[in-house]
């Protein structure tokens, strides 16, 4: 069963900057903010996000965060800044906090993941799989000389 979209409504302000938006396509930046920014004029229009989603060309998934985003940040929501995917820098010192919580882990009831880990050390999931995963290739490195 799926959700019910975030409803929007736009202020004359923000319909007029979403509208500027999606006509700036000179850059790929440009054009990827275009789509978003159209994305949001036609959910405030009403529309489903499985409709807005075939009339832009992607997915219902990433037409609902949009929605959801533009929802709770508004204009801001465009600012890079604001929702960066930067990595967390992994330090020796983080390595070894995440080597012994998996240590810890591997003998606890319910095992070893990578998402109890991340809880664990503060990071995301995908950060430990990136350490378990260079640590795997150090080690066969290791026995292969």
């Amino acid at each position: 069963m799926s959700r019910a979209a975030v409803p929007l409504t736009l202020s004359e302000p923000e319909e007029q900057h979403l509208r500027v938006l999606a006509a700036s396509t000179m850059t790929m930046g440009g054009v990827r903010r275009a789509l978003r920014a159209r994305i949001l004029l036609l959910a405030a229009q009403g529309l489903q996000n499985k409709v807005i989603a075939t009339k832009i060309g992607m997915s219902e998934r990433a037409v609902g965060l949009w929605r959801r985003r533009f929802a709770s940040e508004r204009l801001a929501c465009f600012d890079r800044s604001a929702w960066s995917t930067r990595r967390v820098p992994i330090t020796d010192e983080l390595i070894s906090k995440v080597w012994r919580c998996t240590a810890k882990l591997t003998s606890s009831p319910g095992g070893c993941t990578s998402t109890r880990v991340a809880e664990m050390v503060g990071i995301s999931a995908s950060s430990v799989k990136r350490i378990w995963s260079r640590g795997r290739r150090a080690s066969r490195r290791k026995r292969a000389v």
